[in-house]
């Protein structure tokens, strides 16, 4: 009876949802080592326990930069991962960026942008958290501070290819989150 029981919870588990998402397997791009060409990848990262885990296929083939980190762009199209990119350190640990401008955004002033639950911040080299997510949109670091908005909404005209952000609160922050001045009007 005790393995009839065992038998059915397994069976039960193997056809779950749970179970299901955690044998699916994203496509990616990648920068190639070898030819320095963007790349393609059917089967690239798996989603376990919630955390993002690219298969050897890609850790092994990808050109890391100057802080040991690679650039991973996975097509998900479901939550929670949806499409993102991703840097990657030598453990494997994944800090997911803002895509902008054609790829993933880049570190500026030590800096990268992250948007989480719709908010931004900043993460510096090793994925520390410097600046909190808790801004709507922000630009990169430039002279020791940020724009930032809050309450802006991103709009697109008919027929473009860019969204324009219109409305909000903007402001500049430097680099531990404090406001250090206030803008009359978006430059958007």
């Amino acid at each position: 009876m005790k393995m009839r029981c065992l038998a059915g919870a397994l069976l039960w588990w193997a056809v779950s949802p749970l179970a299901a998402a955690q044998s699916v397997t994203y496509p990616c791009a990648y920068i190639d080592k070898t030819s320095e060409s963007l790349e393609r990848l059917a089967q690239c990262a798996r989603l376990e326990k919630d955390a993002l885990r690219l298969l050897p296929a890609v850790t092994d083939k990808t050109v890391r930069d100057d802080n040991g980190l690679f650039w991973v762009g996975i097509y998900a199209r479901d939550w929670p991962l949806q499409d993102r990119d991703y840097y990657v350190n030598s453990r494997g640990e994944t800090l997911s960026v803002i895509h902008f401008d054609n790829g993933p955004d880049t570190f500026s002033e030590g800096l990268v942008r992250s948007r989480d639950n719709g908010k931004m911040g900043f993460f510096d080299s090793h994925f520390k958290e410097v600046v909190p997510r808790r801004y709507d949109f922000a630009w990169p670091f430039n002279a020791g501070r940020a724009l930032v908005c809050n309450g802006c909404k991103p709009q697109r005209e008919k027929g473009d290819e860019h969204t324009a952000l219109v409305g909000g609160e903007w402001f500049y922050i430097d680099r531990a989150g404090n406001r250090v001045s206030d803008i009359e009007d978006g430059p958007f």
